[in-house]
């Protein structure tokens, strides 16, 4: 199954995240984000989602992010099992600092832990480059964007319509994909909500076997180019 949601993905990104509710970890074992990693989908049994991101309400099935485990792809019957991972960059949430990601070339993904209240600030140049901070850091992030200090880079900065709250339980998940014919980075989030213990008006959604309700899927964070 994970060798042909990960084709699914490959072939058409936009697509298989409108098929399907994408969970990231906080923690999935990737040390370096310059150096990318090795990834693929596996599906959550009897975990659904809600879509009411658009006018046609429906269900929609929730896959994992996980790092790609070449033995298992061999003992599967593919002894060149790295053929069906995903390399990506994995960026890391460095909750003491600003952290920061420079985009190339050498993959065409990125991936990163739900935001849970950070905010990004994207620029754009000859390599995209990515900044993440905690909402303990958000000064240092601004700080980053002065444009004294980086005069070559135009910046996007970005920040969930709504931050995370143990309350609210809203996710937000960011990821990156390279276009293969212009060659330009092009970012993109989704927001969910999940709905254990969850007191709101959404928390009905639980009675029809739902763990999750999505708001929005594939809206586009542009980058400006002047």
């Amino acid at each position: 199954m994970s060798k042909f949601l990960n084709t699914c993905f490959v072939r058409h990104p936009l697509v298989f995240f409108d098929r399907y509710m994408l969970r990231i970890p906080a923690h999935i074992g990737c040390t370096s984000g310059w150096a990318g990693c090795e990834f693929t989908f596996q599906l959550a049994p009897d975990v659904w989602a809600l879509d009411v991101s658009s006018s046609t309400v429906r269900s929609v099935q929730v896959v994992d992010l996980k790092p790609y485990d070449d033995v298992t792809g061999y003992f599967r019957g593919n002894p060149r099992g790295r053929n069906h991972a995903i390399g990506a960059f994995w960026m890391l949430d460095n909750r003491h600092r600003v952290s920061t990601l420079t985009l190339n070339s050498k993959h065409e993904y990125l991936f990163m832990s739900e935001l849970s209240g950070s905010s990004l600030a994207i620029s754009h140049g000859f390599d995209n480059v990515v900044h993440r901070s905690s909402p303990e850091h958000r000064l240092g992030l601004m700080n980053t964007l002065i444009p004294a200090q980086n005069p070559n880079l135009k910046f996007s900065h970005f920040t969930p319509e709504r931050h995370y709250d143990r309350a609210d339980s809203r996710q937000t998940v960011f990821f990156g994909l390279r276009s293969r014919c212009r060659r330009k980075w092009r970012f993109y989030h989704q927001t969910t909500q999940f709905l254990q213990n969850l007191n709101s008006e959404s928390g009905r959604f639980r009675e029809d076997g739902y763990q999750y309700v999505r708001f929005c899927k594939n809206v586009e964070f542009s980058i400006p180019f002047t």
